[in-house]
């Protein structure tokens, strides 16, 4: 009967998109693999070549000098005179290297203490992670994006 046939046409096209849809996800889902790993790799390479090229005592001294410009008190009121000026440029002086003095010694105190875990080796591993995230951003931004696997809504 007419009705029979209707149901299986119907049910025939139900599996075919169902397939269809199905072998789409697992090809979709192949791509996003390779993608993933691509991200993966250039996230290793950056990570690496940054951990074995960066300096970590450059980078040690100009934390210093930010944190030391951040909690050094800057010039204030009073210094109308020459002399005055002169005075409170040499405190600022011994009190920003008097700070700097002790952030050092406090982390040769560190090392001391904890050996396996470095400040520089800490500031390597920072600066690695930092630079593989930005260059699994940058390669994920200019990576051409394919239509294939992709559903046109």
């Amino acid at each position: 009967d007419g009705g029979d046939d209707h149901r299986r046409t119907t049910l025939i096209h139900r599996s075919y998109y169902t397939y269809s849809n199905v072998t789409d996800d697992r090809n979709s889902n192949k791509g996003s693999q390779k993608a993933k790993m691509d991200s993966w790799i250039v996230g290793q390479i950056s990570f690496w070549y940054t951990v074995n090229k960066v300096e970590p005592a450059k980078i040690v001294d100009k934390a210093i000098e930010i944190v030391l410009d951040l909690v050094t008190p800057g010039r204030g009121a009073g210094e109308s005179n020459w002399w005055m000026r002169g005075v409170r440029a040499v405190e600022q002086n011994m009190d920003r290297t008097s700070r700097e003095m002790d952030i050092r010694s406090e982390l040769r105190s560190w090392d001391r203490d904890y050996p396996e875990i470095h400040h520089e080796l800490i500031v390597r591993w920072v600066s690695g992670a930092v630079v593989s995230l930005f260059a699994v951003m940058i390669y994920d931004g200019l990576k051409p994006s394919s239509g294939k696997g992709r559903s046109k809504r």
